[in-house]
């Protein structure tokens, strides 16, 4: 049970651990050219107990939330993937062409959207759907610092 006593620890003081915002960040090859560094993407590997944290938080603030996500996401669902969603919109421009109608389709890339979000929105937003100051200021813990090495 130490796991335990250390995510209890954490929980109590609010406080992510440092040790724990230590990544590993590795190039992933994308497409192109090998020997193009625009043509990788950085993946950042956690710690398992990290990881394990994150997935214990999860499982526990999920049924909160869900019900404030689109029934269209496929983000963040078990099942759903960008998979199923290319399916879900080959299937609805289907019915369109064959129906007649029109089609019209907007793509977006919100590259590295979340590295340019503003900590104290998101710390704001969470205070507004109810999340208790103590979980927040463990997420804001989070996201002020993390290391990386390569």
């Amino acid at each position: 049970m130490p796991l335990q006593f250390i995510f209890n620890k954490i929980l109590k003081y609010n406080t992510f651990l440092e040790q724990w915002k230590i990544t590993k960040t590795c190039p992933v090859f994308k497409s192109g050219q090998t020997n193009k560094i625009t043509d990788y993407r950085p993946i950042s590997i956690l710690s398992n107990f990290s990881k394990a944290f994150e997935i214990c938080i999860q499982n526990s603030l999920f049924h909160q939330v869900k019900h404030l996500i689109s029934i269209a996401q496929h983000g963040f669902f078990l099942g759903r993937s960008t998979l199923t969603n290319l399916s879900s919109f080959l299937q609805g421009a289907y019915q369109a062409v064959n129906s007649g109608k029109q089609l019209d389709v907007i793509n977006t890339d919100f590259f590295r959207a979340f590295d340019k979000l503003d900590h104290g929105l998101i710390a704001q937003k969470m205070y507004n759907m109810g999340f208790h100051r103590n979980l927040v200021d463990l997420f804001t813990s989070l996201l002020e610092w993390s290391y990386t090495i390569c």
